[in-house]
């Protein structure tokens, strides 16, 4: 029988489904956990893409999800949308995309609806182009992403 001091003292325990079944929890040592942050201000008309890029090892695929926010300085109109996808690079080293990659905006002043965003196979990783489709007004970008990655 626990006393009452002890019984307190204890943590308390949630139910993880993914625990079950052969799936393991990674706790926050893990090399990969938490977001990856970037953050630029850019002032051009057509796409430019991000200044670092998320490393990729040979033989793992890796998918993404990356939460964008813009603002426009001048006038503080935002745009904010969650881009989708997956990224492979092979035993060779080659980098693609995997097919189909999902932009949902889900936030914009009128003035950004044009806006977009694209995730781009690098050689050594992963790169964000976003494009202001011909506002050249001074933009500050930032991303959040998290990565998944399968080795191969």
């Amino acid at each position: 029988m626990l006393h009452k001091y002890n019984y307190h003292k204890m943590a308390i325990q949630k139910y993880n489904p993914l625990l079950k079944k052969g799936f393991e929890e990674l706790g926050s040592n893990s090399a990969n956990s938490g977001p990856y942050i970037q953050e630029m201000t850019a002032t051009n008309a057509s796409a430019v893409g991000t200044d670092s890029n998320y490393a990729l090892t040979n033989n793992t695929v890796t998918s993404f999800v990356t939460r964008i926010t813009a603002v426009k300085l001048s006038t503080t109109e935002a745009w904010c949308a969650i881009l989708k996808g997956g990224i492979k690079k092979l035993a060779n080293g080659t980098s693609s995309i995997v097919d189909t990659q999902v932009l949902e905006v889900f936030s914009y002043d009128t003035a950004t609806a044009d806006w977009s965003a694209a995730a781009l196979a690098h050689s050594s990783g992963v790169k964000f182009s976003l494009d202001s489709n011909g506002d050249a007004s001074s933009i500050k970008w930032r991303l959040e992403s998290v990565f998944n990655v399968v080795t191969l």
